[in-house]
């Protein structure tokens, strides 16, 4: 079965119709569950436009960006991820990136702080040492303690950096028509881009992310059988868990979550991505930690073969479609 995508607009959440080769809709109930999550634009920006207006406008100056950066892993991803985020109208001065790497004297540390410059942007932390999520959780924390606090007023987008999200208006709009709502966090789902050929490219500074990695595919989902859901937004008041997938609160039943999933547009699938879950795989299966999992059934299904294979299903390209 294949699962054909259509984009809507040229930025918007993905519409998606579902039908096999024979124009029959005859999909596993998994590949159902995951992509009728995504709903068309018009759907969403309804809802947007039903909202109270009673709540103030957003303050740019109250919505901060937050990423860790694996700068040994991900610094070829780095402008394409910074202007991004940049683009939906966030300040400068309001990101707050992390970078970690094994040592202070890194080429690949120099070499990120030197591109965050070009932006106009000064990393809020640098951690040097071997990555774990946990010790990431408890300095992104710290970061944000010190930055935002726990304001009401104050809200965080959230990604790492491989994560490009989509948001269905513009950003300021969408988090006030959340608030005006009383909502206090939105969530994604993954979709993942590949190659066009499926091998793991090395990423170019151009053209696009989206011109390079034009295929969409579920190797999160059917191989790794990682959480494909992500907090992409969410109140200055909470914080995220380790894979930031959750929300960390004593009282779940306080958080009001958004009803409809945000697109998160996967980027992972590069050559460093092997070098990386090598390195993650043997880290976590030591500290005996369930996410060693993942990597590892990447890494035992890869095996120098293209990225569609391993996938088992692989969504259709959106070559010729305006994005």
């Amino acid at each position: 079965a294949w699962i054909l995508l259509r984009f809507r607009q040229k930025s918007s959440i993905l519409a998606v119709q579902m039908q096999d080769n024979d124009g029959n809709a005859d999909l596993e109930p998994s590949e159902k569950a995951l992509l009728e999550n995504f709903y068309p634009r018009e759907w969403i920006l309804g809802h947007l436009r039903s909202g109270s207006g009673m709540a103030p406008r957003i303050d740019r100056d109250h919505v901060y960006f937050f990423s860790t950066v694996a700068v040994d892993f991900e610094n070829s991803l780095l402008p394409h991820f910074i202007q991004h985020y940049l683009d939906m109208g966030i300040l400068a001065e309001n990101f707050l990136i992390m970078l970690n790497t094994h040592t202070k004297d890194s080429r690949n540390l120099g070499e990120a702080i030197e591109i965050l410059r070009t932006f106009s942007i000064k990393p809020k932390k640098i951690w040097v040492g071997q990555y774990t999520a946990q010790k990431m959780r408890e300095r992104r924390a710290s970061v944000l303690d010190e930055s935002v606090g726990r304001s009401r007023d104050k809200w965080v987008v959230h990604a790492d950096s491989d994560e490009l999200h989509e948001f269905p208006t513009n950003l300021f709009e969408f988090i006030h028509s959340m608030r005006s709502d009383g909502f206090d966090v939105a969530w994604g789902l993954f979709l993942d881009h590949v190659a066009a050929d499926c091998t793991l490219q090395p990423v170019r500074q151009s053209p696009s992310l989206w011109e390079q990695f034009p295929l969409l595919t579920d190797v999160t989902k059917n191989v790794l059988h990682g959480n494909v859901k992500k907090i992409v937004l969410y109140s200055a008041r909470f914080r995220t868990n380790a894979g930031n997938h959750h929300v960390d609160f004593q009282n779940r039943k306080q958080i009001h979550v958004y009803p409809w999933y945000m697109t998160v547009h996967h980027f992972k699938w590069v050559p460093s991505v092997v070098q990386k879950l090598q390195e993650r795989l043997q880290v976590y299966r030591q500290q005996n930690v369930h996410f060693f999992r993942e990597s590892e059934a990447f890494l035992e299904n890869y095996g120098g073969r293209d990225t569609c294979a391993v996938g088992k299903v692989c969504l259709s390209s959106v070559s010729g479609v305006e994005i």
